[in-house]
């Protein structure tokens, strides 16, 4: 369990956090912050900087540390602090210029998604944050820098049609409350001319000044970036490492193409093929229906037992750009709570070329990724286990994909789909991710742009054109996250038969992944560590 001490300091640091940024609450599932709509002036954030050097300060005037998961959990929150630190002096731009009309959508569509509220509590809520809204559009006009072209494509439109978008999401709350309908209406029309004249003047007065298409850190920044995260490596051996994966990789899916498709013997019909296996049944149905069988198969093979918890397999809301054409996701509200809320992002095709790509093979992949196996089992784990250290802070975006892309090839491995169908998948997953890291590495190093980075992705990774765009725009905005599936998978392997070799008879697989995932998504170096105590 997390010392007292420990938990303490990491509990300022939350609370820091949202005391900034007060949209971090629902997350964490504070809800004496879900009232307050903020985005934190420059005054702000300089003050928040010097809480967080002092609380680095705090960390060495810890007792010594009991054991050896105590002495992990103190480099856990140092790290996290440290990434944090370091994101706000390398901040993307895109973070820099945040839409105040996202801010709000944001806010009010994670109200109405919180199951254990009522009707009453959400409409008080939904109230005070369209009131602060209505605020938002003078204080973050003024911090806006200089920005991409990626800025305005998000927040122009999402600004045109605000008012659009937030009386679809609250035409159930104006029915349940007609009495406050009135009041309601009123705000969203007062936040639709807020939004158009904020549109109006990126267009008028910011488009011009826009010079380039995505935030691109260079080879100095990314490598301080990768020696926050404690990765190991240079820029470019990280890339070296992906560039190996992906000749591996295609080389084997080579090899699977001419079994699968021996007439052809191509990617492309391989592709072809899997795609005819779509789902007889609405996506989302199939979805749960896959997430279903994931759960069944690890409890049958005792590869993991994971705690139950509720979790929603839903469309994203139609406003939130990040979502693109066929992408899968999971988000996560009230994590430190009893009873954590997961979501599962599907989103629904609507092209062929997408319907192909999100066949039943894909969805059973993305539910082992997202699902019990993948995220949302981590951060189960992680609370049975008493790490709470590490579910107050966030770790540095990619390491717990560490943890899910392992699990999409073990899954292959025990057999859940033993055709030469998904094993070509499968092995494409590892492809496409190969891809990603490439591009991660290479835009964010300044040695690819943002339009040659889609037409890599479409043509290499034979996907849509939406699709590739959709990533390209998700890869430009977490640098060091795509980069991370490959690298982190190949540590589990790597750690596994280390285990294996020590325990001989006593290993099982289930012990393995149970240690792991208790262990969170810390630095391998850390994980490598805690497990060594274990044994």
């Amino acid at each position: 369990m997390t010392t007292p001490e420990l938990e303490a300091l990491a509990w300022d640091y939350v609370r820091d956090r949202c005391d900034t940024f007060s949209g971090w609450a629902v997350h964490y599932g504070l809800a004496e912050y879900y009232p307050s709509l903020r985005y934190p002036s420059k005054e702000q954030l300089d003050s928040y900087r010097l809480r967080l050097g002092r609380l680095l300060g705090n960390i060495d005037c810890l007792p010594e540390a009991s054991d050896e998961s105590d002495a992990v959990d103190r480099e856990v929150l140092r790290l996290v602090i440290e990434y944090d630190l370091f994101r706000h002096r390398h901040p993307p731009i895109e973070e820099s210029n945040v839409s105040p009309t996202y801010l709000i959508l944001e806010g009010v569509h994670e109200i109405l998604q919180l199951t254990r509220l009522s009707d009453d509590e959400k409409l008080t809520l939904v109230l005070s944050r369209l009131d602060q809204g209505l605020g938002l559009f003078d204080t973050l006009q003024q911090t806006w820098q200089v920005p991409t072209r990626l800025d305005l494509e998000d927040a122009i439109p999402q600004a045109q049609r605000v008012d659009e978008i937030l009386t679809t999401m609250l035409t159930p709350v104006m029915e349940s409350f007609p009495q406050q309908r009135l009041l309601l209406e009123k705000l969203v029309a007062a936040i639709g001319d807020k939004g158009r004249s904020f549109a109006q003047w990126l267009q008028d007065e910011v488009s011009s000044s826009v010079d380039q298409t995505c935030y691109v850190m260079g080879k100095d920044s990314y490598e301080q970036l990768l020696a926050v995260r404690q990765e190991g490596h240079t820029w470019s051996e990280r890339l070296d490492l992906g560039e190996r994966s992906l000749r591996e990789s295609r080389k084997r899916l080579e090899d699977l193409a001419r079994r699968f498709v021996p007439e052809a013997s191509t990617l492309e019909a391989a592709l072809e093929k899997l795609g005819e296996d779509l789902p007889e049944v609405p996506i989302l149905e199939e979805a749960r229906s896959a997430y279903q069988r994931v759960a069944a198969f690890l409890e049958s093979k005792q590869l993991l037992h994971v705690p139950d918890a509720r979790c929603q397999i839903e469309e994203p809301p139609g406003w939130d750009p990040f979502w693109g054409e066929g992408m899968v996701g999971i988000t996560v509200m009230e994590i430190l709570r009893d009873d954590p809320q997961f979501t599962i992002i599907v989103v629904p095709p609507t092209t062929e070329k997408s319907r192909k790509e999100l066949n039943r093979s894909s969805l059973l992949l993305v539910m082992a990724h997202e699902g019990p196996a993948g995220h949302m089992g981590s951060d189960l784990l992680q609370k049975s286990g008493g790490r709470l250290v590490r579910l107050l802070v966030p770790i540095a975006t990619g390491v717990d994909d560490r943890w899910t892309f392992y699990w999409e090839q073990v899954l292959r491995e025990e057999g859940i789909e033993p055709t030469l169908a998904y094993e070509f998948l499968q092995e494409y997953r590892v492809f496409w991710c190969s891809l990603r890291h490439i591009c991660d590495v290479k835009l964010h190093c300044g040695l690819m742009s943002f339009e040659k980075c889609v037409a890599y992705l479409a043509e290499e990774g034979q996907v849509s054109p939406l699709m590739a765009e959709a990533y390209t725009k998700a890869i430009a905005r977490m640098p060091g996250y795509f980069s991370s599936f490959v690298v982190g998978k190949e540590q589990l392997l790597r750690l596994r038969e280390q285990i294996k070799a020590h325990l001989g008879e006593r290993y099982t697989p289930a012990l393995f992944h149970q240690w792991v995932g208790e262990a969170g998504p810390i630095p391998y170096g850390l994980l490598q560590r805690e497990i060594s105590q274990r044994v």
